[in-house]
């Protein structure tokens, strides 16, 4: 089997789980005997199963559900022209999002610290947001109990207690519980996906760490680009969801309450963002992550070569980020069916995962 068609089409079918949809199990299969020339060189064709969805028959689904097709097909194409124009004209697409513009400062200076000094702490008594939220999940019983907090309001002293790596390590939990509350109700299940997918990187990541035994130093590190690795995925949601609730408002708007507009008025009541405008988007994540990476400007070490797959993979902390996010994509990909027995050796073993370390991984509630 040809490794990189595999690997290829297995980033593609996680993608479509993201997305949602009758239409995700779509597979393939290979072509061509030992004699031919061309087998050496994996060429693909497809095969339709029976649970596979033509995009006609989709369509029809669609049209199907909707009170006035017309209009949502309008607006799924103004939307898309939107989204497109705004990636295309950003040239900070940080900026796009409050929470990571605000975190900048922070993001940019990781690899220098692992306690926290003063010039941390005021840089996160400055964001209103954070604060909130940090208060609203370290005040939880469960949590005060977890980290051994001490019965204190202020935040400094709890933030001391937690420490700096687990304040980072945090962080992505904080931002996607942020992110969901303000999402339209169409992206939310991708967003859930997302943060589930996340949460997996991160619980391989303190396993991984824990039965390597690595170094302080190295934790802290491993715990930055679990944090960082979600960011370029969160940018791309945030902007779909800031331009689909800014154009269904400005529609609301222009309709009023005229019973003649009942029809397109139930259409944005119930509207859906497309599946598969969805999956395009998302899928852009390896193109903007270089320039989101080189916009925030990390001073003490380069998150690039781990995020991007072009690091020494005899490293250790190479080894167990590579692993830990493998890893999070087949848990994902092989409990909803998507990988299949032949599929499953060849991409764990691309990544080194053997037994003993898969069956580690499964045995623990990573989330």
């Amino acid at each position: 089997y040809n490794e990189a068609l595999i690997l290829s089409e297995l980033e593609r079918r996680f993608y479509l789980y993201l997305v949602g949809g009758d239409y995700e199990k779509l597979f393939y299969t290979f072509s061509g005997s030992a004699e031919d020339e061309d087998a050496d060189r994996g060429r693909v064709s497809r095969i339709r199963l029976e649970i596979e969805v033509t995009e006609t028959e989709r369509r029809q689904q669609i049209e199907g559900a909707c009170a006035d097709p017309e209009y949502k097909g309008m607006l799924d194409y103004m939307l898309k022209h939107r989204i497109n124009a705004k990636l295309e004209e950003a040239e900070d697409l940080i900026r796009s999002c409050q929470e990571i513009s605000d975190l900048q400062p922070l993001l940019a200076e990781f690899g220098s610290h692992t306690i926290f000094n003063e010039e941390i702490l005021l840089t996160i008594k400055n964001m209103d947001w954070l604060v909130t939220h940090l208060h609203h999940f370290l005040n939880k019983p469960q949590n005060k109990q977890l980290f051994n907090l001490p019965e204190s309001k202020d935040l400094s002293t709890i933030l001391k207690a937690i420490g700096y790596p687990m304040f980072v390590w945090l962080l992505p939990r904080i931002c996607g519980e942020i992110m969901y509350g303000k999402m339209h109700d169409s992206l939310r299940p991708a967003l859930n996906k997302m943060r589930q997918y996340s949460r997996f990187i991160a619980g391989a990541i303190a396993t991984l760490a824990i039965k390597k035994n690595i170094n302080k130093k190295d934790k802290w590190m491993l715990y930055s680009l679990a944090a960082i690795n979600s960011i370029p995925m969160i940018l791309l949601i945030n902007i779909v969801n800031e331009e689909t609730k800014r154009l269904l408002m400005q529609q609301r708007q222009a309709l009023g309450t005229s019973s003649d507009n009942q029809l397109k008025i139930s259409v944005l009541d119930e509207f859906k963002f497309s599946g598969d405008a969805l999956r395009d988007i998302l899928s852009m994540d390896d193109i903007i992550k270089p320039h989101v990476l080189e916009t925030i400007g990390f001073k003490h070490f380069d998150p690039l070569q781990y995020l991007l797959g072009y690091a020494d993979e005899e490293d250790n902390v190479v080894a167990i980020f590579f692993q830990a996010r493998a890893y999070a994509l087949y848990r994902q990909l092989f409990k909803t069916g998507r990988i299949h027995p032949h599929e499953t050796a060849i991409f764990l073993n691309k990544y080194n995962i053997n037994k003993k370390v898969l069956q580690l991984l499964n045995e623990v509630d990573l989330t």
